[in-house]
């Protein structure tokens, strides 16, 4: 073969092994936690129902090249589009994304059924997941609501559910930690004494669990000031 001949054959073998070389690999969504919640909004004085969904992704190509963040009903033809600048990013070390406030515009449950997640880098690539939601309730979650008196000494919540959570922020709104909440007292001593930094005061919500799996109330927030 002459060499003009062997340049020729050799020019689209290189173009194409550049080309694949170049492409970007798809993306790929690990792992996928999601909870249902009846959100009981005293600053807005409203009930809503939110879900929050949050996926451990992995791009060959960087963090930095992933887009978009769909998830998608096709039956009931509803769409929620997250980004760069609207998902929430958590996580030391494995990184998570994704959005505590997926809602309807009248707070009312997502419908059940399946939903497809679809995640989108740069380049166009993509990965999808389904994920079903199940059917919820607004009266089977309101009976959960507790009642909260809150005390100089303690914090007292009364009401149904099986398991209960105490949401601690400072008073600026500052997340600080989960604590659970054994019995219906709170004593504020002990979350002093955890944290010394909310002598001045601190805000908190309430979680309760349904029984269901990932699925409850979130209420608050509720102020103690010494």
């Amino acid at each position: 073969m002459s060499r003009p001949a062997a340049r020729a054959l050799l020019l689209p073998v290189l173009a194409a092994w550049l080309l694949a070389a170049c492409a970007g690999k798809p993306p790929e969504i690990l792992r996928v936690l999601w909870q249902v919640t009846l959100v009981d909004d005293r600053e807005l004085d409203a009930h809503y129902t939110a879900v929050s969904l949050f996926i451990r992704p992995n791009d060959p190509d960087g963090f930095d090249d992933l887009a978009e963040l769909y998830l998608i009903n096709d039956q009931e033809e509803l769409l929620w589009r997250l980004d760069p600048d609207t998902w929430q990013k958590s996580g030391s070390g494995d990184s998570w994304i994704g959005s505590n406030g997926l809602v309807l515009p009248d707070g009312a449950p997502l419908p059940a059924g399946e939903y497809r997640l679809l995640l989108r880098d740069l380049g166009g690539e993509s990965a999808e997941q389904s994920l079903q939601l199940p059917a919820v309730g607004l009266a089977e979650l309101e009976r959960l609501v507790p009642r909260v008196e809150v005390r100089a000494e303690e914090i007292r919540v009364q009401g149904r559910g099986l398991a209960r959570q105490l949401w601690l922020y400072d008073a600026r709104s500052n997340y600080l930690t989960i604590r659970p909440l054994t019995g219906d007292r709170q004593p504020v001593a002990d979350l002093l004494a955890a944290h010394p930094q909310l002598a001045g005061g601190f805000r908190f919500k309430i979680y309760t669990a349904s029984g269901r799996q990932s699925i409850g109330t979130l209420s608050g927030p509720y102020f103690w000031e010494p």
